[in-house]
């Protein structure tokens, strides 16, 4: 094996790594605690380019569309009207309670301006979901509007709306189509009252390319206290990320069209990734940001999705096929991909305060397992995952020749921007750590007298070629007791 370190009793070493990424400015921190000399990292030569803004919906109730902007009649007559001839979707396995009802159709448009519509009626407090996926062809943009009917069965008010532009996402089945459109609704009056749910092609028409609309109705008791939050125009908005993250709890899904929509700021430009999670089974995540009023899916890599500066819309939805109406918690921590702060952190199996006062130096002590840990963080503390880490050891007892003399190991660090290095005992190649041959001897006298056998090994603890660490170590072999 080539040999990477030289090790004296004054343990001398030499290094040499890959392509420099981290600046070589650095600065050495002594830790209080041990007076180590740890390598920490305080800047990138190369800054990561941030993305422009990202810009905010209008809001629902801001909508600048009427009955005239979109070409419908007092009446509905022009229109496509959608009928009962679908089954009704099973509530037992589609809504929380007995009292919700779904339904969904599929059908077509031919020409642009025209539209399909549905007649309901919703009593005091009920809610209506509606979902659109529109068809999968770039040149048509399909609309989803919830207007109420008079007394005289003519439009009123248009109450909801989701107009986002066509734009093909693809999503992690592979399905390039443009994001779904959604809206609800709830009859906060104390009368019942009659509602039109419209589908308008706003741009083109087909009559084979086809669409499919969802209703569900749901009563009071099984939406939870957010509602109704169903699109991006209606998003609930949550606080900005600290280093702590945040959750948001007490929130249900209570029909399998029912989604949840979030507004997600981000002020720091050190924030470009989320873990964003919910612990429920089938319940899924999508991450957006806009171009006008177009929704582009932000990509997912790793379980982590992209933030960008400005506005980000987060979706929780379900899976149909597994649907469990259930309450949820929203998990969100902020993650940088911007490395400011590295520290190294020894650990081993005897624990991270074994520094024994033996003659070659004060240097760390472990006997079957060696477990450095490298934190990692960005200039505000904001972790940051995906970052690759090496140790290097050699020992100080066995010869090149046997195979144990040296090993090299990675790492990356995880969502809390921790990476652990484990040699120990027993563990397969290449963690696998020899044990000491005790080459040296030190007779610690006291209370109880024992005599320590160790080796003195050695170290480097290295990031994209800045060296972070390196140092001698105390390999124990064994402790023998002389006297009391």
């Amino acid at each position: 094996m080539r040999k990477i370190l030289v090790v004296m009793v004054s343990i001398g070493m030499i290094l040499s790594i890959g392509t420099t990424v981290l600046a070589e400015e650095s600065e050495v921190v002594n830790s209080t605690d041990h007076e180590l000399e740890v390598q920490i990292v305080e800047e990138i030569e190369e800054k990561v380019p941030q993305e422009i803004n990202a810009d905010e919906l209008v809001k629902a109730n801001d909508f600048p569309l009427n009955v005239s902007d979109i070409a419908l009649v007092s009446g509905l007559e022009s229109g496509i009207q959608l009928t009962e001839t679908d089954n009704v979707l099973n509530p037992a396995s589609m809504a929380r309670s007995a009292s919700g009802v779904i339904q969904s159709w599929t059908g077509a448009i031919a020409n642009e301006g025209e539209f399909a519509y549905y007649i309901t009626t919703l009593a005091p407090k009920q809610i209506l979901s509606a979902t659109l996926v529109c068809p999968q062809n770039p040149d048509l943009n399909y609309d989803l509007l919830l207007y109420e009917i008079d007394a005289n069965g003519y439009l009123g008010n248009m109450l909801n709306g989701s107009i986002t532009e066509t734009y093909m996402n693809t999503y992690p089945n592979g399905v390039t189509k443009t994001m779904d459109e959604s809206l609800a609704y709830i009859n906060n009056t104390a009368e019942t009252k009659n509602y039109a749910v419209i589908v308008l092609a706003t741009t083109g028409g087909s009559a084979s390319d086809t669409f499919k609309l969802t209703l569900s109705i749901d009563v009071e008791s099984s939406y939870d206290a957010l509602e109704y939050n169903n699109s991006p125009y209606d998003a609930y908005e949550l606080p900005e990320l600290t280093v702590n993250g945040q959750n948001v709890p007490q929130l249900s899904l209570h029909m399998y069209n029912d989604q949840d929509w979030f507004l997600l700021r981000n002020s720091s430009s050190e924030i470009s990734l989320a873990s964003i999670t919910t612990e429920v089974k089938g319940y899924q995540i999508e991450v957006y940001t806009v171009d006008g009023n177009k929704m582009k899916l932000a990509k997912k890599s790793n379980g982590l999705y992209k933030i960008q500066p400005g506005v980000n819309y987060i979706k929780v939805f379900a899976d149909e096929t597994e649907f469990i109406s259930s309450e949820y918690l929203l998990s969100i921590s902020g993650l940088s991909n911007s490395p400011s702060n590295v520290q190294v952190h020894l650990n081993g199996d005897e624990g991270p305060n074994q520094y024994p006062p033996y003659p070659q130096g004060k240097y760390f002590r472990f006997k079957d397992k060696f477990c450095p840990e490298v934190h990692v963080f960005s200039e505000h503390g904001f972790p940051v995952p995906g970052y690759s880490v090496e140790l290097f050891w050699e020992s100080g007892g066995w010869s090149e020749h046997t195979g144990n003399k040296f090993r090299h190991i990675t790492s990356v660090t995880g969502n809390n921007g921790i990476a652990v290095l484990t040699l120990g005992k027993g563990q397969p190649s290449p963690n696998d750590l020899p044990i000491s041959l005790g080459l040296c001897t030190y007779m610690q006298n006291g209370p109880i007298t024992f005599r320590d056998y160790y080796d003195v090994d050695a170290a480097v603890i290295s990031a994209y070629g800045q060296i972070l660490f390196q140092d001698g170590l105390y390999h124990l072999m064994r402790s023998d007791y002389i006297s009391s």
